[in-house]
């Protein structure tokens, strides 16, 4: 079976080459990403330790500062210091009752003596009448100074929890320091919050203070000695402020519950305090391992697959080599096939030749083809468009001229109606007939106007020629035209253009059309530049504005019936004056920018010859310019 391979085939280098090609990339490629997918997961162990260990500094955080804020709240209403001892008490019970985590509360003097103290046991408040002398308390003495102090952590045998001592000043009507609250603070809240918290599968946080010593753990048998941490690297790092190397896992080392760990850690502030979060080496490592083995598993399969893949499928190939050979040879004639360059020294290379040969006649009928093909597809397109379009513009034309024929006789009788009614009732007591009456008549001229479009639309015009000045056109819509206040108009005409033949009835709607849609386009105010110039055989007139702008994707449907970006109105106008523009052999291009503003340019000829007319007025009209 192996024999051929003694010799040296197309099958022996093919197969070898295949291996080499395929061994080597793998290897790489498997050693990378296995490279890759450890420090990958050291990151996300990282990222993620890093972030359960904030969260939970900043959940301790606020837990204690909650309770110095509720403190705050009692102490600093004003007048604490001059209630009586009753009020005081009744107010600190409160404030007993609702945070269990406060053992005690004594309110001292500014001679540091308890003038009141009440202690929480077992849920009962109780006024406690050991009251005594903290004057030489350092957290008495910085807090009657600074305002507030947090003592610092103290092993509670009874509970075997640790307590905190908040020291907070508080102030009389004057402002004046009045006093100064001590509050005994359990650590209850802050060990359920440690305990609670999951990392991974056998990881976990404890608390730290500023000198390394165990504050809180998850096993409550640890939390009463207050053990010394600071041999291990993550507390080390912490006691000597190396805060960069927080944000990174240490390297492997012996944890707090004996076995190897990765820690990091996140400092909880204004208590100089930290949260520290091991994860066991162990399910760091096995993470990668699994992800590892799956990388070379699918490495070595794959290698085998593509020996014995490539070792089976290349005899065949290389018995047919001949036949194919000698059919190339056919081909190359102008038959189907494709062209290939190979230099092996062995019968590809003979194969590689015969399809060469083939190749420029196949390339050259192919390339005509797809040519052919293509415009005809091309024609084909446009002549579909304009049939489309041509069919739809006649529909919707014989449908607006019925519709406007039908609404226009109703809206005449409406009209007569109401001025038969506004003579009625003119003597109506009432004040509002004369407004409902004058808003009817507004919106049946709106909608006698919408009819005239829909008429516009539906007919085929015929035009009435004369030569005129196109200036005094743009004058004559002007003078039509109410400028805003906040609109400037800027005119940049050319005196010196030569009369166009024109129906200037349409071809002033078409630039009133123009003007107010562009006026409308500027509703917070702008600039309205209207220019005339000569070009060719064709007068332009462009009519520039600096207002919103129109979208790309609008720009092809803008001039389609019944399109508009408008809330209102009937998306006939650049139709009907489009329509009026063409009839005089004429064009109306736009340009639009979102947010800089639209510029129509109309282009008329200044002569117009076999036009569908009705006859021609003669003279030339001249006025002065409004521009």
């Amino acid at each position: 079976m192996f024999t051929f391979l003694k010799k040296k085939s197309l099958t022996s280098k093919l197969l070898s080459r295949i291996i080499i090609s395929a061994v080597i990339p793998c290897v790489l490629v498997s050693l990378v990403l296995i490279i890759f997918t450890q420090k990958r997961v050291h990151w996300m162990e990282t990222r993620n330790n890093i972030q359960l260990a904030k969260t939970t500094a900043e959940t301790v955080y606020w837990n204690l500062e909650s309770v110095k804020i509720a403190l705050q709240a009692v102490t600093g209403s004003q007048g604490f210091r001059e209630m009586n001892r009753e009020r005081q008490k009744f107010l600190l019970e409160n404030l007993l009752s609702i945070y269990p985590c406060l053992e005690e509360i004594s309110v001292l003097s500014l001679k540091g003596k308890e003038v009141l103290k009440l202690a929480n046991e077992d849920g009962k408040v109780k006024q406690c009448s050991d009251l005594r002398d903290l004057s030489q308390e350092k957290g008495f003495i910085f807090a009657r100074k600074e305002g507030m102090y947090w003592s610092s952590v103290y092993p509670c045998r009874k509970e075997c929890l640790p307590n905190i001592i908040l020291f907070l000043r508080f102030a009389g009507f004057n402002g004046t320091p009045a006093g100064v609250l001590s509050a005994n603070v359990c650590l209850c809240n802050v060990w359920t919050i440690i305990s609670s918290a999951k990392v991974g599968k056998k990881g976990y946080l404890y608390l730290v203070d500023s000198q390394g010593k165990l504050i809180v753990h998850p096993e409550e048998k640890t939390l009463w000695e207050m053990k010394n941490l600071e041999h291990l690297p993550p507390v080390s790092n912490f006691v000597q402020g190396r805060e960069e190397k927080g944000h990174k896992l240490t390297d492997e080392y012996i944890g707090l519950k004996g076995f190897s760990v990765h820690g990091v850690y996140q400092p909880v502030k204004e208590l100089n305090w930290a949260v520290v979060a091991e994860v066991p080496t162990e399910e760091v490592m096995s993470i990668f391992r699994a992800i590892a083995l799956g990388i070379s598993g699918l490495a070595f399969f794959g290698i085998l697959g593509i020996t014995f893949g490539g070792f089976f499928s290349l005899r065949p190939i290389v018995q047919s080599i001949d036949k194919l050979r000698k059919g190339a040879e056919t081909i190359g004639k102008g038959n189907f096939d494709y062209p290939l360059e190979i230099k092996t020294g062995d019968e590809i290379e003979q194969l590689a030749e015969s399809f060469t040969q083939m190749s420029a006649s196949l390339k050259d009928a192919r390339n005509k083809l797809e040519q052919t093909i293509s415009d005809l597809e091309r024609i084909v397109e446009e002549r579909t468009k304009e049939l489309v379009k041509k069919e739809k513009m006649a529909t919707i034309g014989e449908l607006a001229g019925s519709v406007a024929h039908e609404l226009r006789n109703p809206l005449g009788d409406i009209k007569n109606s109401i001025y038969l009614l506004s003579q009625i009732l003119r003597n109506s007591p009432d004040e509002r007939i004369p407004e409902i009456i004058k808003i009817i008549r507004r919106q049946i001229s709106i909608s006698n106007q919408i009819i005239g479009d829909l008429l516009d639309f539906s007919r085929s015009p015929k035009l009435t020629l004369e030569k005129v000045k196109i200036n005094k056109v743009i004058n004559l819509s002007m003078l039509k035209v109410t400028l805003p206040k906040n609109v400037q108009f800027i005119g940049k005409v050319d005196e010196n253009l030569p009369p166009v033949e024109i129906d200037r009835t349409l071809i002033e709607r078409v630039f009133l059309n123009l003007i107010n849609n562009a006026l409308q386009a500027m509703p917070e105010g702008g600039k309205l530049t209207i220019s005339t110039r000569k070009k060719d055989n064709f007068i332009e007139i462009e009519f520039t504005d600096t207002g919103q702008g129109i979208l790309e994707d609008n720009l092809q449907k803008i001039f389609d019936p019944l399109y508009s970006t408008k809330v209102k109105g009937t998306g006939l106008g650049l139709a009907i004056s489009k329509n009026f523009v063409e009839k005089h052999n004429g064009s109306i291009e736009v340009k639009s920018v979102i947010n800089q503003g639209s510029s129509f340019t109309v282009k008329l000829p200044i002569e117009n010859k076999n036009l569908q007319t009705e006859g021609k007025r003669n003279g030339i009209e001249t006025s002065d310019s409004y521009c």
